[in-house]
């Protein structure tokens, strides 16, 4: 693919921006991750994991370094110099909940940033993800060696519900903002990252065209028989009960693509 170049018209240079940039509005523990990771294998795409997260900046292997004081400093004016020194034709961020809300509201605002809202409808599975990386200090597993089972964890109800309506904030106030602007987006369910069909319409959605080969270092974490990693499996079921989400002991349900066979499966 070309890359990005900043042409000069006489004596005065032209800022070109990336031909198109994506960033991925999505909770902890959703595979944000892996969607990131695998979109950033595609040629003609930088993508910077993290760049606004609180505690470090992460930017892709190849980029400028940059300070945190002096992204803190100026979030919006950060997220122009990433836009200026991307050398690519695709530009890729990761936002979460607590990586600098006014960049979040002006990507939301501007048409010119394609948004992947990435959702996993188990919440109880995005909890244990979180207790379990809390306790482990593993945020993300490449999978070149067996990982030993971490202790069972501990069902709080309280932090439980609590947790869940931060969860359900996000969301509300990502779709109600996407709305109010008048923006088309792309929904991704985690169970849709499965599926190479669903990933290559992501990659396309970012801009990307032709054949496209993604990969990714990373693998799931977690089980699926999400109950079994708490000690006191019968409160976990009990609260399940009382919110009317009994299913979500196991994680599962069919994402986009796996529904739609599902629909012209023959009888």
């Amino acid at each position: 693919m070309p890359r990005c170049t900043s042409p000069v018209v006489r004596g005065v240079t032209v800022v070109r921006l990336p031909q198109h940039r994506v960033a991925i509005l999505g909770y902890p523990r959703t595979g944000t991750n892996y969607l990131a990771s695998s979109l950033g294998s595609l040629p003609g795409v930088t993508f910077h994991p993290e760049p606004f997260n609180p505690n470090r900046v992460h930017l892709a292997s190849a980029a400028q370094d940059a300070t945190k004081a002096a992204r803190d400093a100026d979030p919006l004016g950060f997220l122009d110099r990433l836009e200026r020194d991307c050398a690519t034709p695709i530009l890729g961020i990761k936002l979460l909940p607590n990586h600098a809300p006014e960049v979040r509201r002006r990507i939301i605002a501007d048409p010119g940033w394609r948004c992947i809202v990435l959702f996993r409808p188990n919440f109880l599975a995005v909890h244990s993800s979180q207790l379990t990386a809390n306790r482990t200090g593993v945020w993300a597993s490449a999978g070149q060696a067996p990982q030993a089972d971490p202790p069972p964890l501990h069902f709080e109800p309280r932090r439980f519900l609590s947790a869940r309506e931060n969860f359900r904030q996000f969301y509300q106030e990502v779709l109600t903002g996407l709305d109010a602007a008048g923006k088309p987006f792309l929904p991704l369910s985690y169970i849709d990252l499965l599926d190479a069909v669903m990933l290559r319409n992501a990659a396309r959605h970012a801009g990307a065209v032709g054949a496209l080969e993604m990969s990714s270092r990373l693998v799931k974490q977690g089980r699926w028989d999400v109950v079994s990693a708490f000690d006191n499996r019968d409160l976990v079921l009990r609260t399940l009960d009382s919110i009317g989400r009994p299913n979500w002991a196991v994680e599962g349900g069919s994402g986009l693509a796996e529904a739609l066979r599902d629909v012209a499966a023959p009888e």
